[in-house]
Parts: structure tokens; C-alpha cells; sequence
């Protein structure tokens, strides 16, 4: 993993990058229900689990555009992570607990489903809410299967400063028109990312 630093003369978001860092702390928090349909027949067909299944589209839409990548170097500097890998949350429901893994990316599917598959379970016991040497290339990956909700925000009580996204989906269901839709949100600082990229995210 390699972390490049921006060249604040010569980014072309320079100029909003500063002004939502230093002038107006203002984070992007949107919810789309999209149709997973096809996607949730596919896996069933195949027998792929869905969680791990879409931790790697989330992953692969994430990895494709550098406003998703962005981080902080030692020193505090910006700059756009060559890869970022998903830190997402697995539930343990016989204490109700949860805790944060992450997954190297992987672009190859199977080698990641196979990944995330093996940490999932590997994982299945521990407690505690994170295992030991997250690297600093995550992004926040967490997932609310028992709830349809329409609307969804996380509020980062840190300095104002959080770049990564955090990306969260929830129970899908049968629509009116008999397709399958599930709600996803993204939440983005917005020095990294206005809402086109926002768009192309979903």
C-alpha cells in the first residue's frame, strides 16, 4: 500500500479540499434504495454468502475512484491510497456484540470472497471490538440487516477531518413491484467528494 501525497498547487480539488477542511466541516450523508434483485438471486444460485459477496462490489466501486482513497500520511499530510481495503463490522448475536475486521483487497472475486469468508469465521469468536493491526488504508464498511430504513447518519465526533468513507446497508425486501431493493448509504466528508461523486458511487 502506498499513500500519495496530494501536491496542494497542482490537485484540482485544492481549493474545496481546503475550504471543507479548514472553512466549513461539512460531511455528505445520502441513502439510495437500490435493486439487488439479480445480485441476491446470483449469490443464492451459487452459494455465495451475500454479506461477503457485497463487501467486494462495495470494495471494487470504492477502490475505482480516488475520492473514496483519500487518507492521512504520519505527518497529517493528504494524499490518495493506491488500494484501501474495507474494515467492516462482523455481529456476534449470543452477547450482542460486534467486532471490526478488515480484509486486504483483492480485484480477483473469489480470492476475496475466499478472504473475507476465512476472516469472517476466524473472527466468528473473538471479542473485543477490533483486532489488533487495522493498517490505515480502511474505509468503514457496516451492514443493519434488521432494519429497512429509509435514511441513515453516523456522526464522526472527530476533529472534522475524517476523509474515508463510511458505507452501510440494510435489510432488503420485496417492493411493490416485486423487486428486491435494499437501502445503502454513503456517508463522505465533503473536501473529498461533491455530489457527482456521490452519484457515481451509486
Amino acid at each position: 500500500m502506498k499513500l500519495n501525497l496530494i501536491n496542494e498547487n497542482t490537485y484540482k480539488r485544492a481549493e474545496y479540499l481546503s475550504h471543507y477542511l479548514h472553512n466549513a466541516k461539512i460531511v455528505i450523508s445520502t441513502t439510495v434504495d437500490i435493486d439487488v434483485s439479480r445480485f441476491l438471486k446470483g449469490t443464492k444460485e451459487h452459494g455465495y454468502r451475500f454479506y461477503p459477496a457485497f463487501l467486494y462490489v462495495v470494495t471494487k466501486i470504492v477502490n475505482a475512484h480516488e475520492e473514496f482513497r483519500m487518507g492521512y500520511s504520519p505527518e497529517g499530510r493528504v494524499g490518495i491510497w493506491d488500494e484501501v481495503c474495507p474494515s467492516y463490522i462482523i455481529f456476534h448475536p449470543d452477547d450482542e456484540t460486534l467486532t471490526r475486521i478488515f480484509t486486504p483487497w483483492q480485484d480477483d472475486f473469489h480470492s476475496f470472497y475466499r478472504a473475507a469468508v476465512s476472516d469472517m469465521d476466524k473472527y466468528e469468536s473473538y471479542r473485543g471490538f477490533s483486532i489488533a493491526d487495522v493498517p490505515p488504508n480502511i474505509f468503514d464498511v457496516s451492514c443493519v440487516p434488521w432494519t429497512r430504513y429509509r435514511s441513515l447518519d453516523f456522526h464522526v465526533f472527530d476533529d472534522g477531518t475524517y476523509l474515508a468513507p463510511v458505507i452501510t446497508w440494510g435489510k432488503f425486501e420485496a417492493d411493490l413491484g416485486g423487486k428486491v431493493v435494499m437501502p445503502l448509504s454513503l456517508q463522505i466528508h465533503h473536501a473529498a467528494a461533491d455530489g457527482f461523486h456521490v452519484g457515481r458511487f451509486f
